[in-house]
């Protein structure tokens, strides 16, 4: 193919210049600093599409405007070397930054300006694509109706996605008017770290879509660690259709979901741990829920749940019995969710109606251990029924309250290995 090289710049467009029509390089652009740099009020509309390779330390730089359809589009096995380092405007009609068949992004996505979609996403990996380097936002990715700020499919993967605020009132925002972050369909993401803002009108992070055919898992395989807020119009994270997250998750800020859940682990799928922290002074993790705070449904299983922060559900009374933490099926129906290392709390698990709820046949081991507050106002702290089963027994020296029953076991639920009480358990409590 054709070659375009410079001494520093491959490309650029500098001094309020223009290009009108796009750049589509199915060759080599190569610059010793910057494959293709816009500065200085520059503009560039008609997108970058790429068929070939852009290389540079920066293999693109923009501090002006890139828009286009697709502003930024790699296709055809594509390559572009020294990542994209964005501080202007990138934008598209459709998918701002798109990656597809087999490209590669090697160095990153480095954005501290806006990387927007208006019909489609604002970073969007698919069809086994992979960008190596990560993602690192303090400025704004925000995508339109399709999955979201960022999505990751077809088997393609990025090593971390990394959401940070600066210093003063720039808060680093990840946003979609789906999800936020959407990973499907075989595709992975090794960590995400959150101290800024990720939100999605629907939900916060997404692992599985919930409607698609198989193959829709999903997995990150180191983690998710969050100091800021990740909050869904219904969900802050849900894990679904087999999907997986390896490394837990770690919370010191805000996770929630409106009208459903903070947390959602269904229909076959997993997360090794939740670890709900506070930090000094008035920082307080807390994970809450419309309905459930964490909620475990369908086949889904949690490692184990470590909670010093606060656990709530803020929904109202009602036939799904909102609970701080639920084991159940979806609704009153379904098959129900495990536990495998049990739950402590030393901090709050708070409910109108049940702080913990273990029913639908669902499974929890390795026990309750409650040094803190656990209180559903409604109903009762614990409730184990219907088939469940509580190993490893209850053993609290906190206190647990309720209106009606600090523990409610019926209806064929079990807990083995008893009940040690070396603090309160009591009805008449009140509820957040």
């Amino acid at each position: 193919g054709a070659l375009i090289s410079g001494g520093n710049y491959g490309i650029q467009v500098t001094d309020a210049s223009a290009i009108t029509n796009g750049i589509t390089n199915a060759g080599t652009i190569t610059g010793n600093n910057t494959g293709i740099a816009i500065s200085n009020y520059s503009t560039i509309t008609g997108g970058i599409t790429n068929t070939g390779l852009i290389s540079g330390a920066l293999g693109i730089n923009n501090a002006g405007t890139i828009s286009g359809i697709t502003a930024i589009l790699m296709k055809s096995g594509s390559t572009i070397s020294g990542g994209v380092l964005n501080s202007g405007l990138i934008m598209g009609l459709g998918t701002a930054v798109s990656l597809s068949d087999s490209s590669s992004l090697n160095g990153g996505i480095k954005n501290t300006g806006t990387i927007s979609s208006i019909n489609a996403s604002g970073i969007y990996i698919a069809s086994r694509s992979t960008l190596l380097g990560g993602i690192s936002n303090s400025g704004l990715i925000q995508g339109g109706t399709q999955y979201g700020g960022i999505g990751v499919i077809e088997g393609s993967y990025i090593d971390y996605i990394v959401n940070q605020s600066l210093s003063g009132s720039q808060v680093g925002t990840i946003a979609g008017q789906q999800f936020g972050i959407a990973v499907a369909s075989g595709a992975a993401i090794g960590s995400i770290n959150n101290a800024g803002l990720i939100y999605g009108s629907v939900n916060g992070i997404q692992l599985g879509f919930l409607s698609s055919p198989s193959p829709s898992a999903a997995s990150i395989l180191n983690g998710i660690t969050n100091s800021g807020t990740i909050f869904g119009g219904n969900t802050g994270i849900i894990v679904a259709n087999s999907s997986a997250i390896s490394g837990g998750i770690s919370n010191t800020g805000l996770i929630a979901g409106n009208n459903g859940y903070g947390i959602l682990v269904g229909t076959n799928s997993y997360i090794d741990y939740i670890n709900n922290q506070s930090l000094s002074g008035s920082q307080v993790g807390t994970i809450a829920g419309g309905q459930y705070g964490i909620a475990v449904q369908s086949g889904g299983t949690i490692g184990s749940i470590n909670n010093a922060g606060t656990i709530i559900s803020l929904g109202a009374l009602g036939p799904y019995n909102p609970a701080g933490i639920y084991l159940g099926g979806f609704g009153p129906f379904g098959s129900g969710g495990t536990i495998v290392n049990g739950i402590t709390n030393t901090g709050s698990i708070l409910s109108p109606s049940a702080g913990i709820l273990i029913t639908n046949s669902s499974q929890l081991a390795g026990g309750i251990t409650n040094t803190g507050l656990i209180n559903g106002e409604g109903r009762a702290g614990i409730v184990v029924n219907d088939g469940a089963t509580a190993t490893g027994g209850i053993l609290n020296t906190g206190t647990i309250l309720a209106s009606n029953y600090g523990l409610d076991i019926f209806d064929g639920g079990t807990v083995l290995g008893g009940v040690t009480n070396i603090g309160t358990i009591s009805s008449g409590g009140t509820g957040p």
